[in-house]
């Protein structure tokens, strides 16, 4: 929630506030919300309610009262402004801009009650009931159960008439994902390279700008001296501020980028001036479930998805710097040689 970034919370601040997420194991606010988007439900925010999620999270204790209450204050300055500091902790919060509408786009939430096309899936317990209708009168008849829900089932206020039976007011209307812009990786500076390109040589820097609270990142895509394209990001806003964060940013929108630019190399070379970003992209998975709960793994874990969903060659070597000693050049330069 990068909203609670704007009150610039201490370090020890954000630990909490992260362990109360991978408690409530939610990633957005639509996962925290009620289907309208127009508020949070009673109850959710007090360490009771935990939302039913497909994917892994790591092993933590149960984080306490006080970072409840830390993360509960950080929603009324930040996502619901109108709700009083005296109200109950357990009380519902007013969403002070509600959310729009459902993106047609796969979910990890497992709601108690969701719609996908004509169906309505029902989640109790263990088990999964699919309730189908023409949807005209908000009538679903139970047709029995299912496995699993289609993953871009979203979720839906719904109540049971009787025990094979259930109404809804109205269908939600779903935002189709053709509307929305994706993000780019970052500005293009220049661009010659040829999109048929097979293999690619890349290289990605960044730098911290302390004061400004500002991280700068740059990359170059590759093929040759004439075909190449370079681009640069400027992040704002980011709870993590290290060059460390800078360099594993730049890698990581090296990649998105040739992923989005739908090039098809047979393999990659990344160039990095930081051995730590360098360690980190050769990961195929995060070396312990509490490593999930540093501060950069998000984007650690991003890099290991979109290296997966490439399926291509990547090969993430060391480069020195110019802020290398002539001792540490020479040890890379003689580790090269072996």
């Amino acid at each position: 929630m990068e909203a609670f970034l704007e009150i610039s919370p201490k370090r020890g601040e954000r630990k909490q506030l992260r362990q109360v997420l991978h408690w409530l194991r939610v990633v957005t606010l639509a996962d925290l919300a009620d289907p309208t988007g127009r508020f949070i439900p009673e109850g959710r925010l007090t360490g009771d309610w935990r939302a039913h999620s497909t994917l892994e999270w790591p092993h933590q204790p149960k984080p306490g009262r006080k970072a409840f209450a830390l993360f509960r204050r950080f929603m009324r300055h930040t996502i619901c402004l109108e709700t009083h500091h005296w109200q109950p902790p357990g009380d519902s919060m007013d969403i002070s801009t509600p959310l729009g509408e459902w993106l047609d786009v796969d979910r990890h939430i497992v709601p108690s009650f969701s719609r996908y096309g004509n169906s309505i899936y029902c989640m109790e317990e263990n088990t999964i009931m699919e309730f189908t209708g023409n949807g005209r009168n908000g009538i679903y008849k139970y047709r029995g159960d299912v496995e699993a829900m289609p993953t871009r089932a979203y979720p839906i206020n719904c109540q049971f008439i009787d025990g094979d039976t259930v109404w809804t007011r109205k269908k939600f209307t779903l935002l189709q994902t053709d509307n929305v812009k994706s993000r780019t990786p970052g500005t293009v500076k220049y661009d010659t390279l040829n999109r048929l390109v097979k293999s690619i040589k890349g290289a990605s820097d960044g730098s911290l700008h302390r004061e400004e609270r500002v991280m700068t990142t740059a990359w170059i895509i590759a093929d040759s001296a004439d075909s190449h394209l370079t681009a640069t990001a400027v992040l704002h806003n980011v709870s993590s501020l290290s060059s460390y964060r800078a360099e594993l940013e730049g890698a990581y929108r090296l990649l998105y980028h040739i992923e989005q630019l739908n090039l098809s190399p047979e393999e990659i070379i990344h160039w990095c001036d930081n051995e730590a970003a360098v360690a980190a992209n050769q990961l195929d998975k995060l070396w312990s479930p509490s490593a999930a709960l540093a501060p950069d793994a998000d984007v650690i874990l991003a890099l290991i998805a979109l290296k997966k969903k490439m399926n291509t060659s990547i090969t993430c070597r060391y480069v020195p710097s110019q802020q290398d000693t002539k001792k540490k050049i020479k040890s890379t330069q003689e580790k090269k040689r072996e």
